[in-house]
């Protein structure tokens, strides 16, 4: 299994820097808002909040998890890679990986080397990846599904299982038969144990946030 580097620490590509964007700091008070403000009209259970993508998306959702994982309940998401190390306190978040064969932009075996500023070890080993950071046991099982196989890390800590769709020919929008349907099954069932302290945004927003905010005024 090849080790995700050190220093590829960016939550996603496109020349994102977190430390001027702060997007993952955004991120977390967009839920806190939406889980504060919002339930004036819906009911939120601050113990399921999931995220998703595609792509870059993904790369986003998994990074939340890194560096969030007391607030995400659980990751599902397309065709993306791991771009994030987990933070010190990080604990076990279940994930869910689906992602075509044949994908062209980020590719299933990998793309780049170390020195590379794009570089991913191969989706497989992104998998295996997740599933130490998760401790999982080693223990792997597969499963042929239609369109694919699925491979499933058992035995981990706080039952955070890691699981890979892996879609046989399907490229980078592997939305193939029921993949979303099967990422919301896996994501649905996940539920923290423990409440997340969620951000005070009572005394002030960012400029991006206001905008936000009006959205659900």
């Amino acid at each position: 299994m090849e080790p995700l580097p050190e220093n590829t620490t960016r939550s996603c590509c496109c020349d994102v820097e977190p430390d001027v964007t702060q997007d993952l700091d955004f991120l977390r008070t967009v839920a806190s808002y939406v889980v504060r403000d919002v339930p004036k009209r819906v009911t939120i259970n601050t113990k399921r909040i999931y995220m998703a993508g595609h792509s870059n998306g993904c790369m986003m959702a998994l990074a939340m998890a890194m560096t969030h994982s007391d607030l995400v309940a659980s990751v599902c998401c397309h065709s993306g890679t791991l771009r994030t190390p987990p933070a010190n306190d990080y604990t076990p978040v279940p994930v869910m990986l689906l992602h075509g064969t044949a994908d062209d932009v980020v590719q299933y075996d990998g793309f780049g080397n170390e020195e590379s500023e794009w570089f991913s070890p191969g989706i497989v080993s992104v998998f295996d990846t997740l599933s130490d950071i998760n401790g999982c046991d080693g223990n792997v099982q597969t499963e042929e599904v239609a369109g694919g196989n699925v491979s499933t890390s058992t035995n981990c800590t706080n039952d955070a299982t890691v699981k890979l769709l892996s879609l046989e020919g399907q490229g980078h929008q592997p939305y193939v038969g029921r993949t979303t349907e099967k990422a919301w099954e896996f994501c649905s069932a996940q539920e923290k144990s423990v409440e997340p302290v969620l951000d005070d945004i009572s005394n002030s927003r960012s400029n991006l946030l206001e905008k936000v905010v009006r959205l659900f005024d």
